[in-house]
């Protein structure tokens, strides 16, 4: 009796141990993921731009989470004149963080170019700094004449699309279609009027070479003066005043066409005779209007005071005075 309870009570301890004890035993985890290297991407198509030409470029840098980018030093370089940047959002997942800055550049070279190698640094979560490297990228710019070699003239607005209304009210739709077809067809009228009276204006206003008019100068000492007093609180309007004055000057006087080609152009066209001694003069103080024109915007006590723009604006005027025809007729 004794031997059979003690089975009982062992068959009993054994069947408890069992019923508490965990179902799938625990295995130890095991994390087999590699840690994020940091790395840099330029994202910038296509690899042919052209001169005018808007480009956006972003610079992706992937890197551990809880990470900074501490700065991208981006210096200038040839072929693309900066616009402006925006650091975008960065993106976050449980692996890494993506971060993003944006450019804006003007394409204003033509001609092969590289956009240079960089060292950026990133801030890791525990303080350390890690060094990423950029790899050079090369594109090219080319001039816009090449896509439209027949072409002479400067291309105006583009028209919006006309959208077609439903069939159902077609003979409304018929009405004003006429309407705005007469309408149309009155304006072109009235515009190649207008073209046409302009041009013989033009025709008119270009007199000898020995002999410019007396108002295309006091034209340009007015431009130049209005132009001066915008200088100190809207440098970027001035430069611009100040670069069309000088090219408005250049057509009337010389005949050239210099009003609808870029300063690109212009360095690399051949000047008729009667302008060579000015031409270099002449591209050189557009440039720089153009540095001030198309600069970005400054903020706080480093803001443009207008100082560079007068002395462009100065340069310009010494320039007409140096290309007024001598002789007794010059005298006023």
């Amino acid at each position: 009796m004794g031997g059979r309870t003690t089975r009982c009570l062992t068959l009993c301890l054994t069947g408890l141990a069992i019923a508490c004890s965990p179902e799938h035993p625990a295995e130890p985890r095991r994390d087999f993921e590699a840690p994020v290297a940091s790395r840099a991407t330029l994202l910038l198509t296509p690899d042919l731009l052209h001169v005018g030409e808007i480009v956006t470029a972003e610079i992706v840098v992937v890197a551990p989470p809880e990470s900074h980018v501490r700065n991208i030093p981006l210096q200038a370089f040839e072929g693309l004149a900066l616009i402006d940047t925006q650091a975008l959002p960065s993106e976050r997942s449980e692996h890494h963080w993506k971060h993003r800055l944006r450019f804006r550049f003007r394409a204003d070279a033509v001609g092969e170019h590289a956009w240079p190698g960089l060292e950026l640094e990133v801030e890791l979560s525990d303080g350390s700094l890690q060094r990423v490297a950029l790899d050079e990228r090369r594109f090219a710019v080319a001039s816009v004449r090449d896509l439209f070699p027949e072409r002479d003239q400067p291309f105006g607005l583009e028209e919006p699309e006309v959208e077609t209304e439903a069939a159902s009210l077609g003979g409304f739709v018929a009405g004003v279609a006429l309407g705005v077809l007469l309408a149309a067809l009155l304006a072109l009228g009235a515009i190649a009027i207008r073209a046409l009276v302009q041009r013989r204006r033009v025709r008119r206003r270009r007199i000898p070479e020995s002999q410019p008019t007396l108002g295309l100068f006091e034209w340009t000492e007015r431009e130049i003066a209005e132009a001066l007093e915008l200088a100190a609180t809207r440098p970027g309007q001035s430069a611009s005043r100040g670069a069309h004055l000088l090219r408005v000057y250049m057509a009337r006087r010389f005949g050239s066409d210099t009003e609808a080609s870029t300063t690109e152009e212009l360095e690399r066209c051949t000047p008729a005779l009667a302008e060579q001694r000015l031409w270099p003069d002449f591209v050189r103080i557009l440039q720089g209007f153009d540095d001030e024109r198309f600069r970005p915007p400054e903020k706080g006590p480093s803001a443009r005071d207008g100082a560079r723009t007068r002395a462009a604006l100065e340069a310009a005027r010494q320039l007409i005075e140096a290309s007024r025809p001598t002789g007794p007729s010059s005298s006023a």
